[in-house]
């Protein structure tokens, strides 16, 4: 949305962009198409698996070194370092990568309950095999908001998928694939898929719990019901 509205050249280089991260030898569009060759998350978070991996950077900017691609560019490599540079490159242009999201992504500025900061009785939480809900990592409380950290409600995620499908071709940051454009977001416990077929325009939306790639073939069965 920012390179509609003129304030960033999805194909300039971020390094060009945010000078303090001089290795990004990548641009926005690659970002936003998961081409830039980094990894889903730096391997350094990694080292304790069992503990939530983005304490290490609550409250600090990315470090440099984590936004050195590592992998191919050109090769799809779903990112979330991606989107949390992405969320700096905006925060540069724009001042605010979250005022700019609320400003600009189809739908978000009519919701009235999107957040990074829930309330704990409005969360749902996948409860665990203790039957204890099982506390999210801290992914809103650092960088890597801008790749998954805000919180809404299932009718804001259906409003926002009518917004985004609502004009010809594939929306921003989408793919397509065999068929139809589609977008996914994931967390630990949740995700959360929008599918749009490409000949009839029908879209489907499913949101889970603790069911992970599961949730994607239930998008597509609910195409196929209605058939």
């Amino acid at each position: 949305m920012a390179g509609r509205r003129g304030l960033l050249d999805l194909d300039t280089e971020v390094r060009s962009v945010v000078p303090r991260l001089s290795s990004a030898r990548y641009t926005a569009r690659d970002l936003l198409e998961h081409h830039s060759g980094l990894l889903r998350v730096p391997w350094q978070m990694l080292v304790r698996p069992a503990r939530d991996p983005y304490r290490r950077v609550r409250d600090r900017p990315l470090p440099e070194r984590w936004t050195r691609p590592i992998g191919d560019r050109g090769a799809f490599v779903y990112s979330n370092t991606g989107y949390a540079v992405l969320g700096e490159v905006l925060d540069t242009v724009t001042g605010s990568w979250w005022s700019s999201v609320r400003d600009t992504v189809p739908g978000a500025g009519r919701s009235t309950s999107l957040t990074l900061e829930p309330g704990r009785a409005g969360r749902a939480l996948l409860v665990g095999r203790s039957g204890v809900a099982l506390e999210p990592w801290s992914l809103a409380e650092g960088p890597f908001a801008s790749a998954g950290g805000a919180w809404s409600t299932f009718d804001d995620l259906t409003g926002f998928a009518q917004a985004a499908t609502r004009e010809e071709g594939c929306p921003p940051g989408w793919a397509r694939d065999r068929g139809a454009d589609l977008i996914i977001g994931a967390t630990r416990d949740a995700r959360a898929i929008i599918v749009r077929r490409i000949d009839d325009g029908r879209v489907a939306v499913v949101h889970s719990l603790g069911l992970g790639p599961a949730t994607d073939a239930m998008a597509v069965e609910l195409l196929r019901q209605e058939d």
